[in-house]
C-alpha cells in the first residue's frame, strides 16, 4: 500500500500533467538598445510565447531586426514621449495587458538589458497551475558584475558570468526590489509601478514570490 503522502503527490503531479500550458508573453520599453538580437533569441528560445516591443529610442535598425521575427515580436513605438521613463512604462503596459489579454496568460515587464532566468525546470514549472486568485509572480533580480572595459562587440548577456544578490555582496547601482508577471486572466490587472501589478483598487493584490530571476 503506498504511503498517503506519495499517493497525493502522483495526484498532483497527474493534474499539473493535464494542465495546458500557460502562455507567457513579455512587455518591454526599449531605450537604444546594446544587445537586443541576443535578448529576443534568448526569450523566444526559452519558451515565451510573444513579445511586445515599445520604442522610446531605437535606431531603424534596431525596428527592423526586431520586425525580421515575424508574428512572435510586436512592435510599436511607445505612446509617450518626453515623459518620466516609470510613466512611459505604465502606459506602454497598459496597453499590452489590453492586448494580450485576448490570447495570452501572463505578461513579464523587463527591460531590454534584462534576461528573464528559469533556475530549475522550464517555463511551465514557474507559471502553469498558478491560481487565478494570484495578481502576480514577483521575482528576484540579479545585478550583473561588469569584467569589461570596452563597449565594443561587448554582448553582457553573452559575455558575463558573475552577478549581485541583494543579500549580499557589493550594492546595486540600479534598482533591487525586484520585477513581475501579472496574471491577464484578472479583468482588473493593471501596471502598479514599473516592478509590480495589481488587481482591483479595494482588495489587496496577491502575490506569490518565485526564486527564478531577472
Amino acid at each position: 500500500m503506498k504511503p498517503l503522502l506519495a499517493i497525493l503527490k502522483n495526484e498532483m503531479h497527474n493534474e499539473r500533467s493535464s494542465l495546458r500550458p500557460a502562455r507567457v508573453c513579455i512587455c518591454s520599453t526599449v531605450h537604444q538598445p546594446l544587445n537586443l538580437e541576443s535578448w529576443l533569441r534568448y526569450h523566444l528560445a526559452i519558451g515565451i510565447a510573444h513579445i511586445y516591443l515599445y520604442f522610446d529610442r531605437g535606431s531603424a535598425d534596431d525596428i527592423e531586426l526586431a520586425r525580421s521575427f515575424g508574428s512572435r515580436v510586436t512592435v510599436s513605438a511607445s505612446l509617450l514621449s518626453g515623459v518620466p521613463v516609470r510613466s512611459m512604462q505604465m502606459l506602454n503596459v497598459r496597453d499590452a495587458i489590453a492586448i494580450a489579454r485576448r490570447e495570452f496568460d501572463w505578461l513579464l515587464h523587463i527591460d531590454d538589458d534584462e534576461l528573464f532566468h528559469v533556475r530549475r525546470g522550464n517555463l511551465d514549472d514557474v507559471f502553469t497551475g498558478v491560481g487565478d486568485a494570484v495578481c502576480q509572480l514577483h521575482f528576484e533580480n540579479l545585478e550583473v558584475v561588469r569584467t569589461k572595459d570596452s563597449l565594443a562587440r561587448y554582448d553582457y548577456f553573452k559575455d558575463e558570468r558573475y552577478f549581485k544578490r541583494r543579500q549580499n555582496g557589493p550594492p546595486f547601482l540600479s534598482y533591487w526590489n525586484g520585477k513581475s508577471a501579472g496574471n491577464l486572466r484578472s479583468s482588473r490587472l493593471r501596471p502598479h509601478g514599473p516592478h509590480y501589478f495589481r488587481c482591483g483598487r479595494f482588495r489587496r493584490s496577491v502575490i506569490m514570490e518565485k526564486r527564478d530571476a531577472v
